[in-house]
């Protein structure tokens, strides 16, 4: 029995990207080396060296040093090669998985995955932890499976991944998030802008001890928020206590949400909170009812998002419902036409009235 030639990963890739030529899996451009990469279970460095020996072979061929690769064509037409159309393709990058993401944000993406490929797309997602940095990491080169072909949606999006995609070349588009600066297309509601409705509707009926709290959120975001509800505080003749209107925390826990409450119920009751997110709100509400107080008797409420379970909420809460079509079809439209009108596209949000808003009765 003859032995069999061992094979090194460098030629086992050489075949692999030659085989996937010859069946006319890449029409137009070949994937970059990360994507590559990351598809073949092997380094970037390698990719490179075996598309350097393919080109070499007359296999590949590029335009230029910094262009992508492609099938040479009369190699196409030597090994009689049917080529079939390729396909568009889109990275959702998220800091979690997508199914820990509040309900507003799934369905938005569900949308955008469905309508794309309905149209042919492939759309893959990727969980990469760039909320909480604020540079650019080299460990991203790698990671992402993203290049010049592949566009990047990133949820939540950040200066640090904005930055990362100029460096690589790569088109990115933020689905909210904050861009500080950046030149980066985003498509959003805006909560400052939600925050000063919610404010104002609170300012009218007599309240001035309002609290918003702010568990790690972006910088940018915290100071726009403090910006609006300053506004809304000394418009009513109050004076803004930044620590005690809008509290913060680098941590998003319910013990966190729990002990900011239980410390404002202890030592200076708010007569209206205004949460941002659905799990703070229902957090904040378990610790009322057990101090014995009542939404709104006691306590008004105002949710900057939506949720499904809010419709079990007695009494009726008041919040806004996210514009989903329309935002996944601003999405869809930047991917198929590589822009928008404006870099920034905010799509309103509608007002439910409820029935969590009182007149406070110590102001």
């Amino acid at each position: 029995m003859k032995r069999l030639p061992q094979q090194s990963t460098f030629e086992l890739v050489v075949e692999s990207l030659r085989a996937e030529c010859a069946r006319g899996g890449w029409n137009d451009k070949l994937p970059g080396a990360r994507v590559l990469a990351s598809r073949l279970g092997v380094s970037p460095p390698t990719v490179l060296k075996a598309l350097g020996h393919l080109e070499q072979e007359g296999v590949l061929e590029r335009p230029g040093e910094r262009k992508a690769y492609r099938v040479k064509p009369q190699w196409v037409q030597k090994q009689g090669v049917k080529v079939s159309k390729a396909k568009k393709s889109v990275l959702i990058l998220s800091h979690l998985e997508i199914s820990e993401l509040v309900d507003t944000t799934r369905t938005i993406l569900e949308r955008i995955k469905y309508k794309l490929v309905q149209k042919g797309w492939e759309v893959r997602t990727q969980v990469v932890n760039f909320v909480h940095v604020k540079t650019v990491q080299k460990s991203w080169d790698t990671l992402i499976q993203a290049d010049e072909n592949t566009p990047v949606l990133a949820v939540y999006g950040r200066p640090a991944i904005a930055d990362w995609a100029k460096k690589n070349n790569i088109k990115i588009l933020f689905l909210g998030g904050t861009k500080e600066g950046r030149q980066v297309t985003s498509v959003s509601v805006s909560s400052p802008d939600l925050a000063a409705q919610a404010l104002s509707l609170l300012v009218e009926k007599g309240h001035r001890k309002i609290v918003l709290p702010l568990n790690d959120r972006a910088d940018g975001f915290k100071e726009k928020i403090k910006q609006v509800t300053r506004t809304a505080v000394e418009s009513a003749g109050s004076v803004y206590l930044e620590s005690y209107h809008n509290p913060e925390s680098p941590y998003f826990m319910p013990d966190v949400i729990r002990g900011m409450v239980q410390s404002m119920i202890k030592n200076h009751l708010p007569t209206a909170f205004v949460f941002l997110d659905w799990k703070e709100l229902v957090a904040a509400h378990c610790c009322l009812a057990q101090a014995g107080l009542r939404v709104p008797q006691d306590v008004s409420m105002v949710l900057l998002n939506d949720q499904p379970e809010a419709e079990w909420f007695d009494p009726p809460l008041e919040r806004f419902r996210f514009p989903s079509e329309e935002m996944a079809n601003q999405v869809c439209k930047w991917l198929e036409k590589g822009k928008l009108e404006s870099d920034v596209n905010i799509v309103p949000a509608k007002y439910v009235a409820g029935q969590t808003i009182a007149a406070p009765r110590n102001s």
